[in-house]
């Protein structure tokens, strides 16, 4: 992918792929923790092994499982001795260095690692799964004031995260109930959804409580609650919910992290390439934009949501995020949509300007989800104009030159009342400055003050359309190459933007990119565009 800079790989990401790199301090060197339980290495000077296993054969033997030469589990050692059979995890090993192993000794409870001889794995990474109905592991009681967890559930129903076996005993846990993260029966705002893979975080400082998702903090701390955090068990509450999913990572401080959150989080994310964090590149970083909106990631200074969806069935609202490779986390969106459909409300500004395209009149935003399935266009997600719909910016302060950069699919004839697909305009302007494909032919125009009508034909597939224009001159292009030369006509703007509609004209047709410059790019179209063609596979 063009997104991933040689930095964003993880040293010990060998056999993801990865390159080797320099050797680099591992967490626990950096952040020494009161337990820490993982299928990698934490811990430089940490010699035992990961884990225990118990294989499902004949007279059940047990073996212990290490690391490999590049610090992941050693999982050749593992398979072969399960050999085609399960096997179990007894022991999870604390590697802190205070001894507090996570144990099960009964069969029938200890969570899976091996499946029939295959390895169970989270996002390309070995991970223990616990099946929902009584894995569990169990260690001494931690008055837990930090808990960072990588996992993945597969339920969304009322079960354990990490808490207490006993109800005599629980003072506080950390739960999932009816699809909320939870603490001690207090909801946090974030909706639960199994996903391709998580790093959820909960750290307390005295009786503050902060609670995080992918390095997205919730917004509904409880703040009043005061009791301790002692807890004794992973992946149970209150020895009656148990939690269905994968489970990569725990590591458990007795003192407050606020100050390391956000390291500790981005060791842990490089490591396993979970959400889009800033150590990778993109478009951005080497031609900043006025304003940019897009379904993948763009700037390794924007950490942000992609877009916030509406869904259908309730009108619940959810930021989405970019995965570590910058794409959209579609699983996500489709857990929060189900089998409904889901609009867009925002459309965030990636540029850091700040300058978010939105629509707050629920019946006049775009579609992202349909009937349960994500909209594409080229096999990417899109979003896709509907009658009336459209997403406006506030002012983007422009010269008198520009450049835009629009990767969309026109659908067919515009929307009936509608004269044309405007794709994108410039509000509040004299002239009105707008591409768009006029509904009577399918010629591609841009309008600056008279109509510069290409009549070149538009087809109906994903294409990349640019303007460049200065005071004095400039250029339309298709897919790279140039369809119609400007003349003069360029002035100093200080508009608003609209996409896929305008007033009652509205577009037929999915928008993946929309990037605007307050500079012509004149050096820089032929980079820009290969970029984004690169990623989109547009045209040859």
């Amino acid at each position: 992918m063009p997104f991933l800079s040689s930095s964003g790989i993880s040293v010990l990401n060998i056999i993801r792929g990865g390159a080797a790199g320099e050797v680099v301090p591992l967490l626990l060197d950096l952040y020494p923790a009161t337990a820490a339980y993982s299928l990698r290495k934490l811990k430089a000077s940490y010699t035992g092994d990961a884990i225990k296993v118990r294989i499902d054969t004949t007279g059940h033997p047990t073996y212990d499982i290490g690391f490999d030469s590049n610090g992941e589990l050693d999982t050749a050692d593992l398979l072969s001795k399960a050999a085609g059979n399960d096997a179990y995890v007894t022991t999870w090993y604390d590697q802190s260095g205070n001894g507090n192993n996570a144990t099960n000794l009964a069969a029938a409870s200890q969570p899976r690692i091996v499946n029939a001889g295959s390895l169970e794995t989270n996002n390309g990474v070995a991970a223990i799964y616990f099946d929902g109905s009584g894995d569990t592991l169990t260690f001494d009681n931690i008055n837990t004031y930090a808990a960072f967890i990588v996992e993945n559930v597969t339920i969304v129903g009322g079960f354990g995260l990490l808490g207490s076996t006993a109800n005599s005993n629980i003072i506080g846990d950390l739960n999932y109930f009816n699809g909320r993260i939870r603490l001690n029966n207090a909801n946090y705002d974030f909706a639960v959804s199994n996903t391709d893979n998580a790093l959820t975080v909960l750290n307390r400082s005295s009786n503050d409580y902060s609670y995080f998702v992918n390095s997205n903090a919730s917004t509904n701390n409880p703040r009043t609650i005061a009791f301790d955090m002692n807890l004794n068990a992973m992946m149970n509450r209150q020895g009656i919910f148990f939690y269905e999913g994968y489970l990569n990572e725990i590591i458990i401080y007795n003192s407050d992290q606020s100050a390391n959150i956000s390291s500790i989080e981005n060791n842990i994310n490089t490591y396993y390439q979970i959400y889009w964090d800033g150590s990778q590149t993109g478009l951005l970083d080497t031609y900043p934009a006025s304003a940019a909106y897009s379904l993948r990631a763009l700037s390794s200074e924007y950490t942000g949501a992609a877009i916030r969806v509406r869904r259908s069935s309730d009108n619940s609202e959810r930021d989405i995020g970019l995965l570590y490779d910058g794409s959209l986390d579609t699983a996500d969106l489709l857990s929060f949509t189900g089998a409904g459909d889901g609009f867009v409300k925002i459309w965030y500004d990636q540029s850091g300007n700040g300058n978010d395209a939105t629509n707050l009149t629920a019946s006049k935003q775009p579609q992202i989800v349909s009937s349960g399935s994500v909209i594409t266009s080229g096999s990417i997600p899109a979003i896709q104009s509907i009658s009336g719909s459209r997403l406006d910016t506030a002012a983007v302060s422009m010269g008198s030159s520009r450049g835009y950069f629009l990767v969309m699919e026109r659908l067919g004839a515009a929307f009936s009342g509608g004269g044309a697909y405007h794709n994108l305009v410039i509000q509040g302007a004299s002239p009105f400055y707008q591409l768009y494909i006029p509904n009577s032919d399918s010629e591609l125009n841009y309008y600056d003050g008279a109509v510069r009508d290409t009549g070149d034909i538009i087809p109906t597939s994903q294409v990349l359309n640019t303007v460049s224009q200065n005071s004095s001159s400039g250029t339309i292009r298709l897919n790279g190459t140039e369809i119609l030369a400007l003349g003069s006509g360029a002035s100093a703007l200080n508009s608003a933007f609209s996409f896929m509609g305008y007033s009652s004209f509205a577009s037929n047709a999915y928008f993946s990119e929309i990037i605007i410059y307050n500079s012509d790019e004149s050096s820089n179209i032929t980079a820009i565009e290969t970029n984004i063609n690169d990623y989109y596979s547009i045209y040859p």
